[in-house]
């Protein structure tokens, strides 16, 4: 009876809004970093993307406008997915993910490290802002 209670507690804790956000910046903070360095490392990361987990080797960390309003802009990442849930239902093929619906990233444990994807073409993203390649790092 006192562990149900002490369940049901912890369900309901408080935290306002403030904090909530700052909670969520770090999250996300913490989701590029990872991007970041597997990009860097050529290390495998995993994602949990639109509720579902894969397994990708990131090439590149990008920011793309939509429109010419600077507010209106998304952060991607392009990978190679190589294993776990896939929308098409293609694996070992070319994934685009919107760095704002990847609710949780790590490199995989044991570390793979992988090499860069003979199709990958850094020139494709003209226009873009770039944030991280393979190539290049700022």
């Amino acid at each position: 009876m006192v562990e149900e209670k002490i369940v049901e507690n912890l369900t309901k804790v408080k935290v306002d809004i403030e904090e909530f956000a700052r909670l969520q910046q770090l999250a996300k903070a913490r989701i590029i970093d990872v991007i970041r360095k597997g990009i860097e490392d050529r290390f495998t990361i995993e994602i949990l993307y639109d509720k579902e987990w894969r397994i990708v080797n990131p090439h590149i960390y990008f920011v793309k406008n939509k429109t010419s309003n600077p507010l209106w802009k998304n952060d991607y990442v392009n990978a190679w997915q190589i294993e776990g849930f896939s929308k098409s239902g293609k694996l070992n093929s070319w994934k685009l993910y919107k760095v704002s619906k990847i609710e949780y990233a790590s490199i995989l444990n044991p570390v793979r490290e992988f090499k860069i994807e003979k199709s990958f073409n850094q020139y494709a993203y003209d226009g873009n802002v770039f944030k991280h390649s393979v190539y290049y790092s700022c």
